[in-house]
């Protein structure tokens, strides 16, 4: 099955509509909640529990319409809420990594190091490659 569905209802009715002939098959479906809004707001979030609920609901509401079927749900992965720590704030250890990059890029070639900014991690020609939330780096 190609991904061809532009949201949860509609993915579900293809999902149907391949299922209902006899043939056997795998059909892998893939929603994009609720990871995105687990990334943007946290959990226990008012967002976060609307969607699973909705989820939820609607998993049940076309699962029961599925015949002779087996359905798995699951995740790729799970969330925490972190606080962030801010390298800035520890000089001590930003000015470490700095030297043991600099170390590790005079025997290893091209290597990220941090530079003193708020901005993340930036390579060695100071253009940014880390300012997501994803992974845990973020402005303030």
């Amino acid at each position: 099955m190609k991904k061809n569905y532009t949201n949860l209802d509609d993915m579900f009715k293809k999902i149907i509509k391949y299922s209902r002939d006899k043939t056997k098959k795998y059909i892998y479906a893939y929603y994009t909640e609720p990871d995105c809004l687990l990334h943007e707001f946290g959990n226990n979030t008012k967002e976060v529990i609307d969607c699973i609920k909705m989820l939820n609901d609607k998993s049940k509401e076309y699962i029961e319409k599925l015949e002779n079927s087996l359905v798995i749900i699951t995740s790729d992965h799970g969330h925490t809420d972190i606080e962030y720590y801010y390298l800035e704030d520890y000089p001590d250890v930003q000015d470490l990594l700095e030297n043991e990059n600099k170390r590790l890029k005079s025997t290893l070639g091209d290597f990220f190091f941090l530079a003193k900014s708020n901005k993340g991690i930036k390579d060695k020609k100071g253009d940014e490659v880390m300012k997501s939330s994803h992974a845990g780096i973020t402005d303030r």
